[in-house]
């Protein structure tokens, strides 16, 4: 049964101030929370389904045993993103970043972990889930442990909650060749799909300028397709990346540029992909040592590419050894 206190935290997960604040978000539907279950990198807070998809995915679910709340078809979703539930919705850890993590400079802020019921010994869900007990999750809290400061909205330890946490480390490419950078994304739609065709083309860390959509909001790991649970992500300003890549090549994506199907592209480099109305901004475009576009053929009449299919198109070129 869900609680009030965890109906509240579950919807601040909605709103992308709580997200970070916390250091929570959320994951819905069976694919991708059996994906997340099955993964390493990301640390599962918490889960919340439907009795018969437990009984479905017992083998899944019985390492988690002590983060699963049984909920109803009301109570999901009373705490779903989606128009229609999908079975499951669970809480996952954001990953710790690689130095520029917006939660690894200031104060280390956990959120609590849910109150959950006494798991029945069996992996196949035999038996009563009646008792409830308070679910305290293993390991340090939040980006390495430290205090709850609070969100404000009554989300505090008196409502069952507690500041620990489970948070795992981002797994670091050990030398990352190509990488992206996102220009002021705004559609959550693109921002899932670029980062679907990064896990596709191998391209990571994908860094995000701070004037991005969120990439951990709902929609866009819906749009991912789970995608943001194998790339690793970072919002950073541009500046910052730059320095940290320093020698490094920077492409740009611009219609005035290079034919990309003909230009010499760097083995290593930084992609940057612009915002989906104004293009690069100034700020990036003035950091670019080359600038690289997509030939419209003779009869094409499109103004422009959608920013995430320019990306696409980009990456596979890029990825090719051309």
């Amino acid at each position: 049964m869900l609680s009030a206190s965890q109906q509240k935290f579950l919807t601040s997960l909605h709103v992308k101030k709580y997200r970070q604040k916390y250091r929570k978000f959320i994951v819905e539907g069976d694919k991708l929370v059996c994906e997340l279950l099955c993964q390493q990198r990301i640390g599962v807070h918490a889960l919340f389904g439907l009795d018969t998809w437990a009984t479905q995915r017992a083998d899944l679910l019985f390492p988690y045993q002590t983060k699963f709340t049984p909920v109803t078809e009301a109570e999901l979703k009373k705490i779903s993103t989606l128009t229609t539930p999908n079975q499951v919705l669970a809480v996952a850890e954001m990953p710790v970043g690689i130095g520029l993590d917006a939660g690894a400079a200031g104060e280390v802020i956990n959120s609590p972990p849910v109150i959950s019921p006494t798991p029945n010994p069996s992996p196949h869900g035999e038996g009563s889930r009646s008792e409830l007990i308070a679910a305290p999750l293993p390991g340090g809290g939040g980006v390495g442990g430290g205090v709850n400061r609070g969100v404000g909205a009554g989300l505090n330890q008196s409502e069952g909650f507690d500041t620990e946490s489970n948070q795992k480390t981002g797994t670091i490419p050990a030398s990352p060749l190509k990488s992206l950078y996102l220009d002021g994304i705004q559609d959550p739609g693109n921002m899932g799909t670029i980062l679907r065709i990064a896990d596709w083309f191998g391209l990571s860390p994908v860094y995000c300028s701070p004037d991005c959509v969120d990439p951990y909001s709902p929609k866009v790991v819906q749009a991912g397709m789970g995608a943001v649970l194998r790339v690793l992500v970072e919002e950073a300003p541009l500046e910052e990346v730059l320095a940290r890549l320093e020698g490094w090549p920077v492409l740009g994506a611009d219609m005035a540029g290079e034919d990309v199907f003909k230009a010499p592209l760097p083995e290593r480099g930084l992609l940057i992909i612009g915002n989906e109305g104004r293009g690069l901004s100034a700020a990036a475009a003035a950091r670019l040592t080359r600038r690289v576009s997509i030939p419209r053929p003779p009869g094409g009449a499109a103004e422009s590419l959608n920013a995430a299919v320019a990306t696409g198109i980009l990456a596979a070129v890029w990825t090719s050894g051309q």
